[in-house]
């Protein structure tokens, strides 16, 4: 052990050298550089001359294990630097100064790494320069390009074992044996500057690891630190900072003061994430108080297009939609409105940033006035809200839609590290309202992240509604699993296995931690196979191993799946840590596809939406609607049951007709009277926005569908005898009314009507007409109108509704003409008509 310890230490270079590398250069010569050759410099930050012959200088690229070297010679003095040129490039206008040693190595102008070793081979000093670096201390450097270099902080005296703090990404400084020394024992000079000045126009100070003197105005107090804002902003830079202090502020540090602070300039990064962009910082603080009671400096108001960097620090103001729920004090927003859904690139939303607060704020909260300090951290921005003074509604989710008698529900739900502890009995009765209220009831719930039978069991118990708990130990080292809850009055249970425990994707690798785990069944009588699966997450998915692994549990799903019978429906459900286009199975259809792009995410990752959960199935007819369980991804943390929504499939126990709720473009939808419950539309005279409404009387009613200058809508459940006016709202303002008859009558197709506008407008030979069909589906649609074929456009699923643009035949003579329109092998109801104008 003591052996082991030892190398560990003298590869990591964790004695403090006295001679150390200083600064690293592999861009020479390359695209827009202006020094011709690669360089290495090493510099004495100790207290006596070191000889230097046998020493060598050692690169290797990024991730590889042979190291070229090149010799040194002559003595190095205290605070002396020594300059060892390497290869020459193509490009580049400058040489070098005159280097102290000469090699020939070609390095890398992004990544590598460098060794120094003394005459007896040992390492006295490593740097591992960009990411991808596999050798460094503690952690490697940024990134270098053609035109940056990796500095040591102050001036090469720094060494505190960890690359990534140690070393300052800035332009290329050679300096060599004739460079004025540097004395690392004496104080560092402090410099008196303005915050502008520290900051600089760009993101990184030109001052990291300078010790310095500022003042400003102390703008927002945190538990390990403070802002500090010059009173007058500067037009280049930013004019605010975080002065940190690890532990509480000092009593002077308050808010409204006006302080003067010593303190040095560094560039902190997360420690598990050193090539993050940095936020500039003072530490080792020394605040003097110089005035109380001073005005705060006016907040800047951040627009989508504001350029945050350049006022990190710095008071600002803004409107913000918050998209991803509080977790802790912490909640994600944007600048904008649309909700962000993860790329498929993984890259970040731009205007996403962190709200810091302590009021209680979800995803679909809209704040008009925010203010606070701009920080940066784990790569996104975040505003330190002072006190919000808003009304703040927290809106509770929908409940999951009724079953009818001729649909059966299959649901997943993972159930975030559900285990036998003592949070257990805390957390039971939130899972039973959860899956009484949000899921329904299904009749099979696919469940992932529980420890064991027994705590299913619990569960089940807890839920009620006779549900039965099944599952099997799995090779998870944190100890989850999967299984099913089934209902015992709806679900006859015939078998429950897991698959493929033992499977190897490479010798020793085991291909699945949480093996897939199959239910053969009959659900209301009909047999069905639930195939549950929880696949390798998406951490680290740019290393091949973790892809390698993630392909093997697909092909192993995918063999699995082929040996079931394709005469039954066969469901496949679970936490796939994928997104839809990564899951292809052939003779499967991915129901959550088949729902609009606003309402499809079961999952918030660093404010991002996204699905991750999904639910298969191979006979796509039988699908009624699919469901996301709302109340877990846009729920504060401390409120919600897991981070995952819940997904419920509504399947069909034997096929039904479509009803056809109505044809967009006609007068209504009703041939007689208007009856509760139904669907209309309302014409008006003017093109309507999204956020139309429509009042039935005093009854105030959301629409289903707002397109052009008719709106579609459901009545309120009840209505007044004889007549109601109906009138369409937009911001307050009424647009349109008009007075309609009511009635028991259910509505059919329109046969004519008069529009508001005193107009008849019906179908034209021709021209594309809407048709509006209650239900989701992704099966073939075909139609026929005036007794023929007629060309489908599009078909695209509206808040449960099924949207289809019909081309009407040219064919088609004026007056009443029979429409038809079937959805895989179902069709609407008979003796529908429409009626064709000139």
């Amino acid at each position: 052990m003591k052996l082991r310890l030892f190398l560990f230490l003298a590869l990591s270079g964790a004695l403090r050298a006295q001679i150390v590398i200083s600064q690293i250069y592999g861009g020479g010569g390359n695209t827009g550089a202006t020094l011709r050759q690669d360089f290495i410099e090493i510099f004495n930050r100790g207290t006596q001359a070191q000889a230097l012959d046998g020493w060598s200088i050692q690169y290797a690229s990024a991730t590889g294990t042979t190291f070229q070297s090149t010799p040194l010679t002559g003595t190095i003095a205290p605070g002396q630097y020594y300059l060892i040129q390497q290869a020459a490039g193509a490009g580049g206008s400058q040489n070098l100064p005159s280097p102290d040693a000469t090699g020939a190595i070609a390095m890398s102008g992004t990544a590598g790494k460098v060794a120094l070793r003394n005459a007896a081979s040992e390492v006295v000093d490593r740097v591992g320069y960009g990411a991808t670096a596999s050798e460094f201390e503690t952690a490697p450097t940024r990134e270098l390009t053609n035109t940056s270099a990796a500095l040591r902080a102050r001036a090469g005296c720094q060494d505190t074992d960890n690359n990534s703090v140690d070393f300052v990404i800035a332009t290329p400084t050679p300096r060599n044996r004739a460079t004025p020394f540097v004395n690392c024992a004496a104080p560092p000079e402090t410099l008196r500057l303005t915050i502008s000045e520290i900051q600089g126009p760009g993101a990184e100070s030109p001052f990291a690891g300078r010790r310095v003197i500022t003042s400003g105005v102390v703008t927002f107090r945190r538990t390990n630190g403070f802002y500090l804002q010059a009173p007058q902003a500067d037009a280049a830079a930013s004019s605010g900072i975080l002065v940190f202090t690890q532990t509480a502020p000092p009593a002077a540090a308050q808010v409204g003061a006006l302080v003067e602070v010593e303190g040095d300039i560094v560039e902190f990064r997360p420690a598990g994430d050193p090539q993050s962009p940095p936020l500039t910082e003072i530490i080792n603080p020394a605040v003097t108080l110089r005035a109380q009671g001073q005005s705060l400096p006016a907040a800047v108001m951040l627009t989508p297009d504001t350029d945050l960097e350049r006022y990190e620090g710095m008071l600002v103001q803004a409107q913000l939609n918050i998209v991803a729920p509080l977790s802790g004090s912490v909640a994600w927003a944007t600048l904008d409105a649309p909700r962000p859904f993860r790329r498929s690139d993984e890259s970040r939303w731009a205007n996403l940033l962190r709200l810091v607060t302590d009021a209680r704020v979800s995803a679909g909260t809209s704040l008009s006035n925010v203010s606070g300090p701009l920080d940066f951290g784990s790569r996104a921005y975040t505003i330190y809200a002072n006190p919000i003074m808003e009304a703040i509604l927290i809106p509770e989710p929908p409940p999951a839609p009724v079953r009818t008698d001729y649909e059966y529900t299959v649901a997943t739900l993972n159930l975030f590290r559900l285990f036998d502890e003592p949070a257990l009995a805390e957390r039971l009765p939130r899972l039973r309202q959860y899956v009484q209220t949000q899921l329904g009831l299904p009749d099979v719930i696919v469940v992932q992240e529980v420890d064991k039978l027994s705590t299913l069991e619990r569960a089940a118990d807890a839920i009620g509604s006779d549900y039965m708990a099944f599952t099997a130990p799995s090779n998870d080292p944190s100890g989850i699993t999967s299984g099913f809850l089934a209902r015992a009055s709806r679900v006859a249970v015939d078998a429950v296995a897991q698959l493929a425990r033992d499977q190897e994707y490479a010798p020793g690798e085991l291909t699945h931690d949480r093996p897939p785990i199959l239910l053969r069944a009959s659900i209301a009588g009909q047999p069905v196979a639930v195939m549950g699966v929880h696949m390798r997450s998406r951490l680290n998915l740019e290393d091949p191993r973790v892809r390698a692994k993630r392909a093997a549990q697909f092909a192993s799903v995918a063999e699995e799946l082929a040996m079931l019978p394709a005469n039954i429906p066969v469901i496949v459900a679970g936490d796939w840590n994928s997104f839809a286009n990564e899951i292809n199975f052939r003779g499967f259809t991915n129901l959550t596809t088949t729902l609009s792009a606003a309402d499809n995410y079961s999952y918030v990752f660093d404010g991002q939406t996204q699905t991750l959960d999904h639910i298969l199935l191979n006979q796509p007819r039988l699908l009624s609607r699919v469901y996301f369980a709302r109340g877990n991804a846009d729920a504060p943390s401390a409120n919600r049951l897991s981070d995952h929504d819940g997904v419920v499939a509504y399947l069909l126990t034997r096929e039904v007709p479509f009803t056809a709720a109505g044809i967009v473009n006609s007068a209504s939808f009703h041939a007689g009277a208007l009856a509760p419950s139904t669907l209309v539309t309302v014409f008006g005279r003017q093109e309507f926005a999204s956020g139309t409404r429509v009042r039935f009387g005093t009854a105030l009613v959301e629409p289903v569908f707002v397109g052009g200058n008719q709106t579609v809508v459901l009545t309120p459940p009840t209505l007044p005898e004889g007549s109601v006016t109906v009138a369409i709202e937009s911001n307050g303002a009424m647009l349109h009314s008009v007075a309609m008859p009511t009635g028991p009558v259910t509505p059919a197709l329109p046969l004519g009507g008069q529009r508001p506008d005193e107009t008849i407008y019906l179908f034209r030979a021709g021209t594309i007409r809407d048709v509006l069909l209650n239900g989701n589906s992704t099966a073939p649609i075909s139609a026929r109108l005036c007794g023929v074929a007629t060309e489908v456009r599009r078909a695209a699923p509206v808040n449960g509704f099924l949207a289809i643009d019909l081309v009407v035949p040219t064919v088609c003579t004026p007056g009443r003409q029979r429409i038809e329109i079937s959805v895989g092998s179902r069709s609407t109801q008979a003796d529908l008509f429409t009626v064709i104008v000139p």
